[in-house]
């Protein structure tokens, strides 16, 4: 598993125009999506590389835990362009082209989050430590019963 997060920030830092460790997490994260009043903006880069490293490495998502089509979902966008290193910080989702999703948890299913993780974008169960983040900055992570 470390050998896969190790690959996870290998093709970070190829694809990315930055330097150094910056390249192996998103300057800011943003999550917007129902629910949500304004952005909740992620503006630390430690727990963003925390993050990112820890869904590439958590376990895919049983069959039985991926999300349907229409399950309620919040938008991750993330801000990996060198602009945002000395940029005010973004206000939109729209500011980026990379993006991915999180699932509140729903019922007995945990919360899911999908992003590019490695070159494929898979359903991963949330790990604990990204819900503690998440759940810091105000995001819902817990879908109300309808």
């Amino acid at each position: 598993m470390r050998r896969f997060g190790l690959l996870v920030v290998a093709a970070a830092l190829a694809l990315v125009p930055v330097g150094g460790a910056q390249a192996a997490a998103p300057h800011y994260m943003m999550v917007t999506g129902p629910g949500i009043s304004r952005p909740i903006l992620l503006d630390d880069w430690p727990a963003n590389h925390t993050v990112l490293l820890a869904v590439a490495n958590a376990p895919r998502a049983a069959i039985d835990q991926v999300p349907a089509a229409d399950d309620p979902r919040l938008r991750l966008s993330m801000f990996w362009e060198r602009r945002w290193q000395s940029k005010e910080p973004p206000k939109w989702p729209s500011q980026t082209g990379y993006h991915g999703w999180i699932y509140p948890a729903q019922g007995t299913r945990p919360a899911v989050i999908t992003m590019m993780a490695n070159g494929v974008r898979i359903p991963r169960v949330a790990p604990a430590r990204v819900l503690r983040i998440l759940a810091r900055a105000g995001v819902p992570l817990r879908a109300s019963s309808a």
